[in-house]
């Protein structure tokens, strides 16, 4: 049978019925790339259709759960979504941290409170979160200040100014 004779409705039922793309390409009498490409476009397409059958409510609480840091995997199980229906959403309607970080000009105010954050212990993230800045612009203002990270382990726990510049 001709590639292009192929019908979606056959394809999808030999799937279901749990035969590989190569069963399904020797029974149609075609290749098992397009019968591979034709069920991957097929679920692709349902994806879509389900992610836009949510509720814009139910986007606004995604939105809202992902804006104060929560997982992808404890938003879906609080909303009852996919975590893949989460990451999708969350690509698309959510801003990404590292563009809302970065929106941030350092100027000397923001500088010198980054400095007075980071000598009180506050870890970089935390300041990055208090300040809006990201945890690169946390790292370059504490190199230009000559503050360095104490590593104890894997985390940065404590932190101490370099007196010998």
């Amino acid at each position: 049978m001709p590639i292009y004779t192929l019908k979606l409705e056959e394809v999808t039922e030999l799937r279901e019925q749990g035969l590989t793309y190569k069963e399904i390409a020797q029974e149609l009498d075609s290749t098992s790339f397009v019968v591979g490409k034709m069920c991957r476009r097929y679920m692709r397409d349902l994806r879509y259709i389900a992610l836009y059958r949510i509720p814009k409510e139910k986007i606004e609480d995604i939105k809202k759960f992902r804006i104060r840091g929560y997982k992808y995997k404890d938003i879906s199980e609080k909303t009852g979504i996919s975590v893949a229906s989460i990451l999708e959403i969350c690509k698309k309607y959510c801003p990404g941290r590292e563009y809302v970080a970065h929106r941030a000009k350092i100027n000397e105010k923001l500088e010198s409170r980054i400095c007075f954050l980071i000598k009180d212990g506050n870890p970089v993230k935390v300041v990055s979160k208090r300040t809006g800045v990201g945890e690169h612009g946390i790292r370059n203002v504490m190199r230009r200040n000559g503050i360095q990270p104490i590593k104890r382990g894997r985390k940065l726990q404590t932190f101490r100014i370099d007196h010998y510049k």
